[in-house]
């Protein structure tokens, strides 16, 4: 299958090409967990069994690799996050729409270029707002100042009032504002904020949605807190250690200056 491929990829190379650095990505982990979460929870007999042997795999393909490197290279093997049970897919483009923040020009919506100059605000993946600001967006009609700062606090607001119609429980967890996103000048690129689900809810941004929230073949979605990082070294890390360090961190162990204004910080590796 794939991951073989991948496998066969990456031993070909790592014994033909001399290098400082090597990566490896491995989508195949993603895939089966979007898939087969549930069954993997709640242990059904005819796919468990199937989600455990290709971790199994992974984890021979791992063995194999650690057996081909030099004792002196240094290995990384991270993911940039965790995974949990899917409660609800949640169409954030949808509730702006019937709020009357988003209008369009069709009744089957497929891009921004749909939107209607009267739209306030949008959703981008995962989760991010964008306000049609006047002389920033292509049809912005949202005044800077007081206008600005009023739509995002009316939107912020409705947002942690989302409920899960199923059970009562609330989607939003926090709404973080773009000054509270970046702590450096702030550019036309970040969202205006953000939306952090409570685990188990997967924020959509299509535009073509008729419902608030719906169920779909996957049964996993993401977490932000369940990242993992594995370093075959003594690491010297705390609790606070962040997914924007290990690029400070590859790069302090290559002797190579990080960049002014990086996130993150570099961890200090024995």
């Amino acid at each position: 299958g794939a991951f073989e491929r991948r496998c066969e990829a990456m031993f070909t190379f790592l014994a033909r090409e001399p290098g400082d650095f090597f990566v490896t990505h491995v989508i195949d982990t993603a895939r089966l967990n979007h898939f087969l979460w549930v069954p993997m929870e709640d242990e059904r007999e005819d796919l468990a069994p199937w989600f455990y042997k290709f971790y199994a795999r992974v984890d021979e393909a791992i063995g194999e690799l650690v057996r081909r490197l030099d004792e002196d290279v240094l290995l990384m093997i991270l993911s940039d996050h965790g995974f949990c049970r899917l409660k609800q897919e949640v169409h954030l483009n949808h509730w702006l729409r019937q709020a009357g923040y988003l209008r369009f020009n069709t009744e089957t919506p497929r891009q921004l270029r749909d939107m209607l100059p009267s739209t306030r605000c949008y959703s981008l993946l995962p989760g991010r707002f964008y306000v049609c600001v006047r002389g920033r967006e292509r049809f912005g009609c949202v005044g800077k100042g007081r206008e600005y700062e009023s739509v995002r606090g009316e939107i912020a607001g409705g947002l942690l009032e989302l409920r899960d119609p199923e059970n009562g429980q609330k989607v939003i967890q926090e709404v973080l504002m773009r000054e509270e996103i970046c702590d450096r000048p702030i550019e036309d690129t970040p969202p205006d904020f953000l939306a952090i689900p409570v685990p188990g809810y997967d924020l959509k941004g299509g535009f073509d949605k008729r419902v608030l929230m719906e169920k779909s073949p996957v049964t996993g979605t993401h977490t932000l807190d369940d990242a993992m990082f594995y370093v075959n070294r003594k690491a010297n890390a705390d609790a606070s250690l962040c997914v924007t360090d290990v690029m400070p961190t590859l790069l302090g162990q290559m002797e190579v200056a990080v960049p002014e204004g990086v996130d993150g910080r570099a961890i200090d590796i024995g």
